[in-house]
């Protein structure tokens, strides 16, 4: 079995992750080996801050004499009318000790009255191997709703709607989810 670690203290991108990833890897999680850190997201791109991270871990797991392929992500939603917005200050678009409910709300709020409310998720996933660096992004375009709806996902999930779709990724399941995601992408 092939050792794969994942950068992030998410619990509920990890899980995303790990849904994703077959079976034939031994998933490493932080914690595993004692990491703890949040790297601070300094970037202004997500493919800079899903670097960041994975040099971060790959960097600590080397210390520990643990040779292992890092996966990290960065992710977050963009939205048209907000130019971008929040983009990569998804996760802290309400400030840094908010929560999800606090960050969706207030994007509800930015939107109040506009009605063109195209917007698109995006994860960019760095995978090293060493010093080997593979990149990939992933994009899902949709909507944002009215009001949010639904209670599986996590972040913005709740409001975004998928094209194609009528309910939001908080109101499908995480199989149907992770058919269509971002990161599935």
């Amino acid at each position: 079995m092939f050792n794969i670690l994942i950068a992030s203290q998410n619990i509920k991108k990890r899980n995303e992750l790990l849904h994703l990833l077959p079976n034939t890897y031994n998933v490493i999680m932080p914690s595993d080996i004692d990491y703890h850190d949040n790297v601070e997201e300094t970037e202004t791109s997500f493919e800079g801050n899903a670097r960041l991270k994975a040099q971060a871990l790959h960097n600590f797991a080397l210390s520990k004499g643990l040779n292992a392929a890092i996966i990290a992500d960065d992710s977050g939603l963009e939205v048209e009318a907000l130019n971008g917005a929040p983009g990569v200050y998804s996760a802290r678009y309400a400030g840094v000790h908010q929560n999800d409910n606090d960050n969706t709300q207030l994007l509800l709020l930015n939107l109040k009255g506009i009605t063109h409310r195209k917007a698109r998720f995006v994860s960019v996933i760095i995978y090293q191997v060493l010093q080997e660096i593979h990149v990939f992004r992933g994009e899902v375009q949709g909507t944002i709703a009215y009001q949010a709806r639904g209670t599986n996902g996590f972040g913005y999930d709740a409001v975004f709607i998928p094209t194609g779709f009528r309910s939001t990724f908080a109101e499908l399941t995480a199989d149907q989810k992770n058919l269509i995601s971002h990161r599935a992408q």
